[in-house]
């Protein structure tokens, strides 16, 4: 990470090479997008979230223009705006998102796409973030989560490092919500199934040999975090 000195330095250095992509590329090439990402994250790092916002709405829009939205661009287009209103914790926003790449993706690769698993765990994280959630959003989670579950286990033999991190993905979202009980079952079929294999042990130590804190959505409505 930069100083916040290092960030102020950066921000015109930033803006003059992609004044010089305009000039040698045009305003709409795509080189000129890891420099865009790059203000944004220094704007936002200097607390100027509206500015940072444009500069990714920027990035998207030269990718819509590019892409089509049945493509691997339009796909990563979607998923670092996901990301960023997440960043941003504007969790209404990011579960949108989410809902609009989980149909690309099952549009381009199909509805049980491995692919899919990772944004479906973000949305349902998403879901319970969002601010004075209720019970859709929890069912909108549990669905999320749960589909991602279903694919992970279906190619458990061929990933099942995947399937492993998945379940604990979903013991981590029900611990989230206060219903630690429910999570036992996710976190032991973990357990098991990795400790089953002395491959995954590595990954069984990762994930179980020490604590993780979780916030669960009790503790956040009350101390309105």
């Amino acid at each position: 990470f930069m100083a916040l000195n290092e960030i102020d330095a950066a921000i015109p250095i930033y803006e003059r090479a992609i004044h010089i992509t305009h000039v040698n590329e045009g305003p709409s090439n795509l080189d000129q997008v890891p420099v865009i990402d790059a203000l944004s994250r220094a704007y936002f790092f200097q607390g100027d979230l509206d500015t940072a916002s444009d500069l990714q709405d920027t990035i998207f829009r030269l990718k819509q223009r590019r892409f089509d939205e049945e493509s691997d661009g339009y796909i990563d287009a979607l998923a670092q705006r996901a990301r960023w209103y997440v960043a941003l914790g504007n969790s209404a926003e990011a579960v949108q998102v989410y809902r609009r790449l989980e149909r690309s993706i099952s549009k381009k690769y199909g509805d049980d796409s491995p692919r899919l698993i990772a944004p479906l765990v973000s949305l349902a994280n998403a879901a319970v973030r969002i601010e004075d959630f209720g019970e859709p959003a929890v069912n909108e989670g549990r669905r999320a989560m749960a589909r991602a579950v279903r694919i992970a286990r279906e190619r458990a033999e061929e990933d099942t490092e995947r399937f492993a991190r998945t379940l604990v993905e979903q013991g981590d979202w029900l611990a989230t919500l206060d219903r630690t009980r429910n999570s036992r079952l996710p976190y032991r079929e973990a357990w098991k199934t990795l400790n089953s294999n002395a491959e995954l042990h590595p990954v069984r130590d990762e994930l179980f040999a020490n604590p993780v804190p979780i916030l669960s959505a009790r503790f956040r409505t009350v101390h309105g975090l």
